[in-house]
């Protein structure tokens, strides 16, 4: 820095935890030596601006003499506010609102719900503001049905893909399907209805953790440019309209584009994050090619 320079104070103070204490050095002369010497500037930081002829032992037991005061100051400091579009922003006692301009700056995720698990993750613009796991996946909407039909795993997974739908009251309460069963047994059958809330007491519990996801990084309020669903779990009916309630942002699934000759039958949820990391490393790949000839053409130059 062309004014200041930084210096630690070694030894730990009492009182303030695992505070940082930083002692900033006035290298232009004692000009500050009337002002004020302790400025806080976050929670975890205490800064101290002495002047040039001040020793850091002087400094350290200026912080020990005024520990309390220190103390409730930190206490006063208010909760870190994400730097997103519309957030409220403190400055000089008054609240300022947040707005970005240009198309950059718009909030998405993509969350991808496989049969073993369940990833998420929000971009704000170009940038990736969390990567992160929901303990609920596709295998649990099956284990369900099948805990809750008396039902194989197999079998509650085939009455899953036909019959279900993310929406309890898709279907009349007259409504009923057939349960698969064995040549050997009697025909057993179960409303509709029946089928939908254990299947939609599940989306629930799935997309409240993801919302739960979104509030962790202060973006439930900012994913302007929607949620995207991707893997197999993402196909059952239902599932879109159900997390648009939940999450209340606007929710659309995830296709692949970008790839020529991609074949249409692959053309859906369960094939996207597929297609995206092929062209990912498409890209990688690229760029080391890229980065080879740009080297060699400079050792041409060089020779």
């Amino acid at each position: 820095m062309d004014a200041e320079t930084e210096l630690e104070i070694a030894e730990p103070l009492d009182g303030l935890g695992r505070s940082a204490v930083i002692v900033w050095v006035d290298l232009l002369g004692p000009r500050r030596e009337h002002s004020h010497p302790v400025e806080l500037v976050m929670k975890s930081f205490v800064v101290v601006t002495v002047p040039l002829q001040c020793r850091m032992d002087e400094a350290g037991r200026f912080l020990k003499n005024h520990i309390e005061w220190v103390r409730d100051r930190l206490g006063r400091v208010p909760e870190p506010v994400p730097f997103i579009d519309g957030a409220q922003i403190p400055l000089r006692g008054k609240l300022h609102r947040l707005r970005f301009t240009g198309s950059s700056g718009r909030g998405r995720a993509v969350v991808d719900i496989g049969a073993h698990s369940t990833e998420l993750v929000i971009y704000y613009g170009d940038a990736m503001h969390l990567a992160s796991t929901v303990p609920v996946c596709g295998d649990h909407f099956t284990r369900d049905l099948a805990q809750g039909l008396c039902l194989s795993f197999e079998d509650a997974e085939l009455v899953k893909t036909e019959f279900g739908c993310a929406l309890p009251k898709s279907s009349a309460e007259n409504v009923l399907v057939e349960l698969p069963t064995s040549e050997d047994r009697q025909r057993r059958e179960a409303p509709r209805q029946v089928v939908n809330r254990i299947l939609a007491a599940r989306t629930e519990e799935l997309f409240r953790y993801v919302r739960g996801e979104f509030a962790r990084v202060g973006m439930e309020r900012a994913l302007i440019g929607g949620v995207f669903l991707t893997g197999d779990g993402a196909k059952l009916p239902g599932l879109c309209d159900a997390a648009e309630e939940i999450l209340q942002c606007q929710t659309r699934f995830g296709l692949t584009e970008g790839i020529q000759d991609w074949p249409l039958e692959l053309n859906d949820p369960a094939w996207c994050t597929a297609a995206g990391l092929a062209m990912y490393s498409a890209k990688l790949k690229q760029h080391a090619l890229f980065k080879k000839e740009h080297a060699t053409w400079i050792g041409k130059m060089l020779k």
